[in-house]
């Protein structure tokens, strides 16, 4: 963790929140996928 991002791990896929609201989601490549553990995790 650094004061300039949150990145977290769950099962095979890795979110990576930036301070300006920027979210990069690793391990998928289904947007729908990315979509929902997004709004899962992070609202």
């Amino acid at each position: 963790m650094s004061d300039f991002l949150l990145s977290f791990t769950i099962d095979k896929q890795r979110l990576v929140m930036f301070q300006d609201g920027r979210t990069l989601v690793h391990g998928t490549k289904d947007i729908a996928e990315a979509r929902t553990l997004y709004h899962r995790y992070l609202g």
